[in-house]
């Protein structure tokens, strides 16, 4: 592909024309429904345009736990505590996508 930007990669995936608008929205969850909610129903509303395609992408589950660093050179007995990294990344009151 020609971009990195996923919203402009879905758009030329679709067989969209390269004139097409695209437009990615960054959230910890529901990019898909944000971006329809955000951009496409005003669009539409106003008649901007007739028609829009509402793509979500996840990858959230594909972040790395943590293990501790002292773990590099190995533990005998005990439990081995983990961490998630996505706790950490500072999402203030993050909630899952619900329904």
């Amino acid at each position: 592909m020609e971009t990195d930007v996923p919203a402009r990669q879905a758009t030329l995936k679709a067989g969209m024309p390269a004139e097409a608008v695209s437009i990615t929205v960054d959230r910890a969850c529901c990019s898909s429904l944000a971006a329809v909610r955000v951009r496409v129903y005003r669009a539409v509303k106003t008649g901007e345009i007739e028609i829009a395609l509402g793509v979500g992408a996840e990858n959230m589950s594909r972040t790395p736990l943590i293990v501790p660093p002292e773990i590099r050179w190995g533990k005998r007995l005990g439990n081995i505590e983990m961490w998630d990294g996505l706790f950490g990344l500072g999402y203030k009151g993050f909630q899952p996508c619900v329904g």
